[in-house]
């Protein structure tokens, strides 16, 4: 019992040890905040005690803003302990140094009017805002390098209030950063104080003045004024008079008695409605008390009088209203002219105006008409133009005539079709309707269809006579003799055709064909200006199929002649249609999208907006696709050009991580072909080589894009890239990188040609697919550059597999990765 009482007595003890512990750690805490506040309320004190004494020497300034405001700028400098200080005042758009002190005084040598050098005094001044730049290395609003010229490290603006406006900023400087707080602020801001009663007296000083200078001007000019009106009132040669609030003559000169034919004893006491005309009593009270509210009131008005003779006066009346120092109204002071002479001028001028207003509309009419036929004839005249250099620009007349026959929707017509004679017998070529985006309405009508000349029908009429024939209104007998079937017949008729124009081509006196053109636009019909231009470009596109004609007959007997230089023929062959599909695609698309454009002159509804901009998206990633694949094609050219004269070499030859370029090319090769699945397998680490990464990229990329060019939709495409060791004849550890598709493979006798140069496998599925049979020939010439192989699998039906493998670099050149 006796240690249990101990025990507690113990605990007791040490708890209330404790708690004196804890008490005099608040005491000691206590006295350390009482300490910090001395010591803040000493700095407060003696700041305000700088701010008092800097208030009684401004006061003993006498007024000047000069000596006041570099008192100020002193006193900002010492209490803040700043570098310098100085105080912009705002000029128009610009703040400029007006005082300054320290450092600052430094830079501007004292010189007045000298704009501020840094952005943050404009920014106080425009936002009113207190500015504080801490480090002027990191802040945005300054301008580092002119700050580091100026030894300045950390700022802050004040913006200067006076009358409810910034007038000014009070600024200061220190080298170092972080130098200013919320105490330099409040600083700052008694001082500013001091800035806006410096201000204050100076403006009030100059004020009264300006003041008393005037009042003293003005006592003098006043006689002056008084003696120069009566003199001018009197002799004025025009009339003048002086009009009581209740429109009453209070004074007339001579040269308005004699404008009205009165004396001056008859006129004074009249009312001014006593001698105006009757119809102009309604407005004539200039002194209506809506007028006489007004602080300023100065009327212009024009009006009639009646002479004392009975005939009317028209006069122009100047007024302005004088009042007495209480503001109170005492007389209008009119100046009256006599305008009956410009009036009589007016009404003639007024008629004669209305007969030269109804000649100039008369020959407005005419001209606009005549400038409406000149512009139709240019806008023809260009077409023929572009549809000329469009049949020049190439041989091949069928992508020409695609081409034009796109051209001429809808400049033309709203369907267009171009029909050839060949043996008798009408082959349909190309059609072109107003929406790309549908099946051409005349597409596939009549692709091959043999012509009885002697028949009558509208069309052998035209291929018979070469004469163009047009209908206005189309019956149902011209719709049945054009369509080849109940459901081609059900679809003319669902178009509303409204006129058909169907033109003859004629080349060197044969008919080889007709151009057909349709418009459906409710109301529209072919003019004679349109049917002599439709004429005019079959007669071109004629002479186009002619050239090419005589071109491929020529070509035949040089290639039969020119045995010998087959493959030069071929390049030229492939090439040149290679490149053109792409080309005529993209003129063609970037015709249709110029003349959608030039279609719409006036805004469209947001639905038809949409549907525009969705139509022109699609030409433009038409246009982007072809020149892409035009620049492609291009740069195999320029490739198989180097090689052929043995000037191809790799650019760069370095250190190559297979593993990377490989995640590259398929990530991008995803990006294009997001219809299937690319998918890579590497091993944990980088797989180095040495060579041209860019060439070998080109590789990949090409066998990749083949993969996916000769598989069917949506089937996968495998890449893998490993290390292979040595095994068998082969001695040498190599990379290899394997491309697998399941595509319709290739056969036995193509695959010992398919690193041919022009050499493309042909069978049913793959002949649709363009190429120049270059890119897997340049592949491997890169392959075997790199002193690597290149090699295939295949099996018709299974898909093909391509083999690269490259000899590692050795150890002495793998880079270190990091």
């Amino acid at each position: 019992m006796k240690t249990e009482g101990t025990n507690r007595t113990f605990n007791v003890q040490e708890e209330e040890l404790i708690r004196l512990r804890a008490r005099v750690t608040d005491l000691e805490q206590v006295e350390a905040a009482r300490s910090r506040a001395e010591t803040s309320l000493r700095q407060a004190t003696g700041r305000l005690s700088g701010v008092i004494a800097t208030q009684e020497e401004i006061a003993r300034a006498d007024l000047d803003l000069n000596a006041t405001l570099n008192l100020i700028v002193q006193r900002a400098e010492e209490l803040t302990g700043a570098d310098g200080a100085v105080i912009e005042l705002v000029e128009g758009n610009d703040v400029i140094y007006r005082v300054d002190s320290g450092s600052a005084r430094a830079h501007t040598s004292g010189i007045p009017q000298f704009k501020a050098l840094d952005g943050l005094s404009a920014l106080s001044a425009t936002t009113g805002q207190v500015i504080i730049c801490e480090d002027a290395e990191t802040d945005p609003r300054v301008n580092p390098e002119g700050c580091r010229g100026l030894s300045i490290k950390s700022l802050v603006a004040i913006p200067v209030y006076y009358q409810r406006k910034v007038v000014g900023v009070l600024k200061i400087f220190s080298p170092y950063s972080h130098a200013f707080g919320q105490r330099e602020v409040e600083t700052l801001q008694l001082l500013e104080g001091q800035i806006v009663t410096a201000l204050s007296h100076s403006a009030e000083f100059e004020a009264k003045q300006a003041l008393l200078a005037e009042r003293t001007a003005s006592l003098a000019a006043l006689q002056e004024s008084e003696q120069r009106f009566k003199s001018a009132f009197v002799n004025s040669a025009i009339g003048m008079a002086l009009v009581t609030p209740e429109n009453r003559f209070l004074q007339v000169n001579p040269a308005f008695c004699q404008m009205l034919g009165y004396t001056e004893q008859e006129l004074l006491g009249k009312l001014t409605a006593d001698v105006t005309d009757p119809a102009d009593l309604p407005g004539d009270l200039i002194s209506s008390p809506e007028l006489l509210s007004r602080e300023e009131l100065v009327l212009d008005l024009e009006k009639r009088y009646l002479h004392k003779s009975g005939r009317v006066v028209w006069v122009l009346i100047n007024a302005s209203l004088f009042r007495n120092t209480e503001g109170l109204p005492l007389y209008f002071i009119c100046q009256v002219q006599d305008i009956t002479a410009r009036k009589l001028a007016e009404e003639s001028l007024k008629q004669l105006n209305s007969e030269l207003e109804k000649r100039y509309q008369d020959r407005t009419a005419l001209l606009q008409n005549a400038m409406e036929q000149a512009e139709a004839s240019r806008r023809h005249f260009a077409f023929l133009a572009e549809a000329t250099a469009l049949l020049v620009s190439s041989l091949e007349y069928r992508d020409s005539l695609t081409a034009l026959i796109q051209m001429s929707v809808p400049y033309l017509a709203d369907y267009a079709l171009v029909e050839l004679l060949e043996d008798q017998a009408l082959f349909q070529m190309t059609a072109s309707d107003l929406d790309p985006h549908q099946d051409h309405l005349l597409y596939d009508f009549r692709q091959s269809t043999p012509v009885d000349l002697n028949d009558d029908n509208p069309f052998s009429e035209v291929l018979r006579t070469g004469k163009p024939l047009l209908y206005s209104e189309v019956p149902v007998d011209i719709l049945e003799a054009y369509a080849a079937s109940p459901e081609q017949l059900g679809q003319l008729q669902e178009a509303r055709l409204q006129s058909i124009l169907v033109v003859p081509m004629i080349g060197r006196e044969k008919v080889l064909g007709a151009f057909t053109f349709l418009l459906a636009r409710p109301g529209r019909c072919f003019s004679p200006a349109e049917v002599a231009l439709a004429e005019d470009l079959a007669r071109r596109a004629a002479m186009a199929v002619d050239n090419n004609r005589l071109y491929r007959e020529a070509q035949e007997a040089v290639r039969v002649q020119k045995e010998l230089d087959y493959l030069k023929d071929l390049f030229v062959s492939v090439a040149g249609h290679e490149l053109r599909t792409p080309l005529t695609t993209i003129r063609g698309f970037s015709q249709m999208l110029q003349r959608s454009l030039v279609r719409q002159t006036e805004p469209l509804e947001p639905q038809a907006h949409r549907e525009a901009l969705e139509k022109h998206l699609h030409f433009l990633d038409t246009i982007t696709r072809q020149t892409n694949r035009m620049n492609g094609l291009i740069m195999q050219l320029l490739d198989f050009s180097r090689m052929q004269n043995g000037q191809f070499e790799l650019t760069e030859s370095g250190p190559v991580n297979l593993v990377e370029l490989a995640q590259r090319v398929v990530e991008q090769q995803n990006a294009l072909e997001t219809d299937r699945s690319i998918s890579l397998k590497t091993g944990e680490g980088p797989i180095i080589i040495k060579g041209d990464s860019d060439r070998l990229e080109q590789v990949l990329h090409n066998l990749i894009s083949n993969a996916c060019k000769y598989s069917p939709e949506g089937k996968p495409v495998n890449v893998e890239v490993s290390i292979v060791p040595p095994s068998g004849e082969n001695q040498l550890t190599e990379a290899i990188i394997v491309v697998k598709d399941q595509g319709h493979g290739i056969s036995l006798e193509d695959q010992p040609h398919i690193f041919d140069r022009f050499y493309r496998a042909r069978n049913r599925e793959t002949a649709r697919t363009g190429g120049l049979g270059l890119g897997l020939f340049i592949s491997h010439e890169i392959v075997g550059q790199h002193q690597g192989r290149m090699w295939l699998e295949s099996q018709p039906g299974l898909g093909s597999t391509f083999y690269i493998a490259l000899p590692l670099a050795s150890s002495g050149q793998i880079p270190v990765l990091t």
